[in-house]
């Protein structure tokens, strides 16, 4: 007997596992109970196994175990070319010298999920080859007993749901990930929203994730992009941990029991507190210091995710602007609009941001392959951000900031305005908060080193383009 562990260790180093013929080798499992080996730890609900079988001549039989249920999901024979490929509770063979694809259905509780099974010659005798879906590796099982598993093959079609699809960034997500050819399930508290969601064909599920009925919300994913979060620089501490760290816990527990993907939007300001401002990488020491309620909160949720699912992706995008935009772009417009704001320092102040559909682009990069770990997000490029101001103002037609204000007096009176309205129940978001004064006032880039080694992260939309898009909007009125 071959345990499953080592072979789960075999193939997270890329080895070659090999067993003997008729030997069972107990495999983790998915949500769905289809046992596989995949290059990334496993955490799953239900026992499973998995076997290679000799059978006399020369077959090979790979069967899944899933309490007392038993199915063959692929099955070779010499004599074809590329062996027989058969359907689960059916015989289909492929014709001579043909290579045939047939759907495989795996499920429990009635469910069923889609995965399919191949089988083709190899050097060293006729493989089958199965996966669950196409995001996880292939996995051959051989008559002679060599066992490998590929991690190269994470391409084709995911059931992927997405967080926060009624919002700026999880809609955008959403769309593109349709686009791209994934099926899309979206979740999000808004019902106008989510009904134009549905109508460009994504599976909408209204739900308030603080309460979520998981099994409900997750049903029939293979991995899940988690947008929703309280992104704010003003509000309660209560409010943050319930949306951000609580919801992010729960969400990354339940993806580590049913062994999905998860890919986690979090944020660069946990950065803020560090010291350092220049080409900021993952690696820079974090805590336990942080320069706003919301900072702290998402390093909080990082650390929640990290700690159930440690193959997890954590994307950490830079101020997300475009079309369409709810966060930064209003505030400034705001901002702007009432005037009321300084110079805050009279030189330039560069920085970087990240397109909304830069952030996306990312995500499916993530999705197309093992990506564990953190990974910065921008444009690229860095960008003069009161120049930027300037020509806003211009946009909206209203009055450049000239009068200058050191920024310590102003981020003192914005951090006495928070004070006050945290007092007042009910109060909307002052139009300045300290921690908005200072990402004014101080320039930060990010090192892309290791998205673009890892996941090939080359930025879609240049600032200078995405930029021009803001901006007409705005002197369109579309931000209010």
């Amino acid at each position: 007997m071959i345990q499953g562990n080592v072979l789960q260790e075999r193939a997270e180093r890329g080895r070659t596992g090999r067993i003997q013929q008729g030997d069972w080798a107990a495999l983790p499992s998915t949500s769905f109970g289809v046992a596989y080996v995949h290059g990334r730890s496993s955490h799953h609900a239900k026992p499973a196994s998995s076997a290679a079988t000799g059978c006399g001549q020369g077959k090979a039989v790979v069967r899944r175990h899933v309490g007392q249920r038993c199915a063959v999901l692929g099955k070779v024979k010499p004599g074809s070319r590329h062996g027989v490929a058969q359907r689960v509770g059916e015989g289909s063979r492929s014709q001579s010298g043909q290579q045939r694809k047939q759907q495989v259905r795996c499920g429990e509780d009635g469910g069923s999920h889609p995965g399919w099974a191949t089988a083709r010659r190899g050097r060293a005798g006729t493989f089958v080859e199965r996966r669950r879906s196409r995001t996880q590796p292939a996995c051959l099982y051989t008559p002679f007993g060599v066992l490998s598993c590929s991690s190269s093959l994470y391409h084709g079609t995911v059931r992927v749901l997405v967080t926060g699809a009624t919002g700026f960034l999880g809609g955008v997500v959403a769309r593109e990930l349709l686009e791209a050819g994934h099926a899309v399930m979206a979740t999000g508290r808004q019902a106008e929203r989510g009904e134009r969601l549905r109508a460009w064909g994504l599976d909408f599920r209204p739900a308030d994730l603080r309460g979520a009925d998981w099994a409900w919300v997750l049903r029939g994913a293979d991995a899940v992009v988690h947008c929703a979060a309280r992104s704010s620089l003003w509000g309660r501490w209560s409010d943050f941990v319930s949306d951000n760290v609580n919801v992010s816990a729960a969400l990354a527990g339940e993806c580590a029991r049913r062994g999905l993907r998860l890919i986690h939007i979090s944020t660069p300001s946990v950065y803020n507190a560090a010291g350092r401002t220049s080409r900021v990488p993952e690696s820079t020491p974090i805590g336990p210091h942080f320069d706003s309620l919301y900072a702290r909160s998402k390093w909080l949720a990082e650390e929640a995710v990290r700690a159930a699912l440690p193959d997890a992706t954590l994307l950490r995008p830079r101020g997300i602007y475009g079309a369409g935009d709810t966060g930064i772009v209003p505030r400034l417009v705001r901002s702007l609009r009432s005037e009321r704001l300084p110079r805050l320092t009279r030189g330039e102040v560069y920085t970087e941001l990240t397109h909304v559909r830069n952030v996306s682009h990312a995500v499916r990069l993530a999705l197309s392959g093992p990506a564990p770990g953190v990974f910065n997000v921008t444009d690229g490029e860095t960008i003069p951000l009161w120049a930027t101001l300037d020509r806003l103002a211009d946009a909206l037609e209203v009055s450049r900031p000239a009068r200058f204000i050191p920024a310590p007096v102003v981020e003192a009176l914005a951090a006495g305005m928070e004070g006050v309205a945290r007092l007042l129940p009910g109060q909307p978001e002052p139009v300045f908060t300290a921690s908005g004064i200072r990402l004014l006032t101080r320039s930060m880039t990010l090192d892309l080193t290791r998205a673009r080694a890892r996941l090939g992260y080359v930025p879609v939309v240049r600032p200078a383009s995405g930029l021009d898009e803001v901006l007409a909007q705005a002197a369109r009125g579309a931000f209010g």
